[in-house]
């Protein structure tokens, strides 16, 4: 009878670490799962998804580097078929890049007045872009005002403003059915090189 008790302990034993190991696997699997960042769901210290610059009603952060033509990595904000914007800095200046697919591909509109890597008198040729310096703000949220296509300096041209800390930017731009979107967007930091030249900056951009 001690014998059958004895080997009864044992089962139960290897019964109850067995149990314990398949829970222990079932919360670390379940634990991965909600880390996953291509899931799209807000966590308390991330709530927008990696990658997806996308602009919309939330309000998003980015950090970019001086525009580099081979890298192209300005950060496109919109893109529907035939239209496409991007943010990025150049030279000094903040730019929403207009693109157009043109022969398949995309085309970016600003290439054709940009000299030697630099805009000329930072105005660009642009139909579908309007942005306007609003001056040093408190925040994002204190961008109320949407610009007009009758404030550019001229018919079809953009002023690209140069940059400055805590100032806000108020854009607009057409989608492929002309649609007016506006986007709002504040520099709040950047960081220099050895030479004291700015080398990214940090903006907050959103829909509104």
């Amino acid at each position: 009878m001690r014998a059958l008790g004895l080997k009864a302990s044992n089962y139960e034993k290897k019964l109850f670490v067995f149990s314990f190991l398949f829970l222990l696997a079932g919360l670390l699997v379940s634990c991965s799962s909600n880390d996953d960042e291509g899931n799209g769901e807000p966590t308390p210290d991330n709530t927008e998804t990696k990658s997806d610059y996308t602009a919309t009603n939330k309000v998003k952060t980015v950090t970019i580097e001086s525009y580099n033509p081979s890298k192209r990595n300005d950060i496109t904000v919109y893109e529907d078929f035939n239209r496409k914007y991007s943010l990025t800095y150049l030279g000094g200046c903040l730019y929403l890049f207009p693109y157009e697919r043109i022969g398949g591909g995309w085309v970016n509109q600003a290439v054709e007045n940009i000299t030697y890597g630099y805009p000329y008198g930072n105005i660009i040729k642009s139909n579908n872009v309007v942005i306007k310096d609003m001056g040093k703000m408190n925040g994002i949220s204190a961008i109320v005002e949407k610009p007009k296509a009758s404030e550019t300096d001229d018919a079809g041209r953009a002023i690209y403003p140069n940059l400055q800390p805590y100032h806000g930017y108020a854009m607009s731009f057409k989608t492929e059915d002309d649609e007016v979107k506006y986007l709002r967007v504040y520099f709040s930091k950047y960081t220099t090189d050895e030479y004291g030249q700015i080398s990214s900056i940090t903006i907050q951009y959103q829909l509104y």
